[in-house]
């Protein structure tokens, strides 16, 4: 409740713990009683310097190759568990790994 933005303020909280009281079928509110979406933060931090040019297109690529990377590392390369990670299909993820130019093997120390 405290990553919520609360555009409605006091009047939208009490109309979401209503709302959670009224769908909860026992004594313990739960998340996905509430109803709200709290924004997720990036997984991967992205900070931009104010000289950098921001090209939609580069600056895209550039975010999907460390998300790439990143799922990798976090799989141990293994790019079948990558691909589920992602939620894409194996012979995509093979695809845009070629297109960023992400290595596949685990850098060496």
């Amino acid at each position: 409740m405290r990553g919520y933005h609360w555009p409605g303020n006091v009047r939208e909280l009490e109309n979401v713990l209503v709302r959670a009281i009224t769908l909860c079928p026992n004594d313990c509110i739960e998340p996905e009683h509430l109803g709200i979406t709290v924004p997720r933060r990036l997984p991967i931090d992205v900070a931009f310097a104010e000289c950098e040019t921001l090209n939609y297109h580069s600056v895209m690529e550039g975010y999907s190759r460390k998300v790439l990377e990143e799922a990798l590392r976090r799989t141990g390369w293994n790019q079948t568990k990558a691909a589920e990670m992602l939620g894409l299909q194996r012979t995509y993820l093979t695809r845009l790994l070629r297109q960023r130019g992400v290595s596949v093997k685990s850098p060496s120390p």
